[in-house]
């Protein structure tokens, strides 16, 4: 009887040892990067002028360089069409944050693309991210 019990015990530890872990309902999924330390992307436009501000900036890994590509979209039917890009590059790090005029009755974006380069300047890792536009 001591022997079954002991059975009974461990296929029970094993059962609840293999229950799954789950992530709290209001933490967001963050995507991991193997060179980007810190990645944004951010657009205002202020309502009563037309004027937006479109801001893209890449942290990357010591010893790295960047390059943050930052495109002005707005929607056309249901498409996305380029209005403006600007560049930026560094050691380390790189940022854009540029103005350009928009008008109220299309919808507006920034994409902006994250490029990392190794000491030879090939690129190690790319990363996109997206803001929509927001009136203040």
């Amino acid at each position: 009887m001591k022997r079954f019990a002991n059975l009974i015990l461990a296929v029970l530890i094993l059962l609840f040892a293999a229950v799954p872990v789950y992530a709290a309902e209001n933490e967001s999924i963050q995507p991991r990067y193997t060179y980007i330390a810190s990645f944004t992307a951010s657009m205002l436009v202020h309502s009563n002028t037309g004027i937006s501000t479109c801001t893209g900036f890449v942290k990357v890994n010591p010893g790295y360089k960047a390059k943050v590509v930052c495109r002005l979209q707005k929607q056309v039917d249901s498409a996305w069409e380029t209005v403006k890009t600007w560049e930026g590059t560094g050691d380390g790090y790189a940022n854009v944050s540029e103005k350009w005029a928009v008008y109220s009755y299309y919808n507006y974006r920034v994409y902006v693309t994250a490029y990392v380069y190794d000491s030879d300047g090939n690129i190690v890792e790319t990363a996109a991210n997206v803001d929509y536009a927001d009136y203040v």
